[in-house]
């Protein structure tokens, strides 16, 4: 059983979970929160089952940590999109693309990168977010010529406004290329999201990235 302070750590750890989402690496605070989960087993374990017992898992992927609807709850969903942030369905759809290929691509590259000898393993990438998503960008004038027959250039900047507000993507500026933010790795469901992608790009529905070492084809 944990102790009197384990127990109020971990009630102060799981309202800042909750009240935030996702743990932003940018702010000095969640990376010193997130260390501290990784650091005490007790309190990860703590933390963990306080926010299983309201509906929340404690989730990690590629060195990010945030809460996301437990996949038991009736409203969990391959994309659990924080509904009061004002996110639609143009939201969600500009949120798949980015996944695919920003974060998609990383986790096709941590496979192959761990089957290699000199490679770097989950274990080493999943302790870093920095070294996860270095490298992995979406220039603007791609994001625009993705979606020019849906969306305008204005309706498509509110969107990107709206999801950098909400931690799905960085940008710096209004042009710049556009970087993964720790809510597109823990509000999707990496799991589900990838069987949906690889689903939709066997139907020809999505052409999946082809990135170098893949071969040809832009297959799993």
């Amino acid at each position: 059983m944990a102790d009197d302070a384990t127990t109020a750590r971990a009630r102060d750890a799981a309202n800042a979970l909750l009240r935030e989402g996702v743990l932003d690496p940018r702010h000095q605070e969640h990376t010193e929160l997130r260390e501290q989960l990784l650091s005490d087993d007790a309190l990860y374990c703590a933390v963990r089952d306080r926010l299983a017992a309201v509906g929340f898992e404690l989730v990690q992927e590629l060195g990010h940590m945030g809460v996301r609807l437990s996949r038991g709850s009736e409203l969990g969903a391959v994309i659990e999109p924080r509904n009061h942030l004002g996110l639609d369905a143009s939201h969600i759809r500009v949120i798949v693309y980015l996944w695919v290929q920003l974060v998609y691509r990383q986790r096709k590259a941590l496979r192959r990168e761990a089957s290699e000898p000199q490679g770097y393993t989950h274990f080493e990438l999943d302790l870093d977010p920095g070294a996860a998503s270095e490298g992995f960008q979406v220039a603007w004038g791609e994001l625009e010529s993705a979606f020019a027959e849906i969306y305008g250039k204005g309706m498509l900047r509110g969107i990107i406004t709206g999801l950098k507000r909400a931690r799905f993507v960085t940008q710096d500026g209004k042009s710049g290329p556009l970087e993964a933010g720790p809510a597109l790795y823990i509000m999707v469901d990496g799991l589900r999201m990838e069987e949906f992608v690889v689903g939709l790009a066997r139907r020809g529905q999505v052409e999946l990235p082809v990135d170098r070492g893949d071969g040809e084809g832009g297959g799993p």
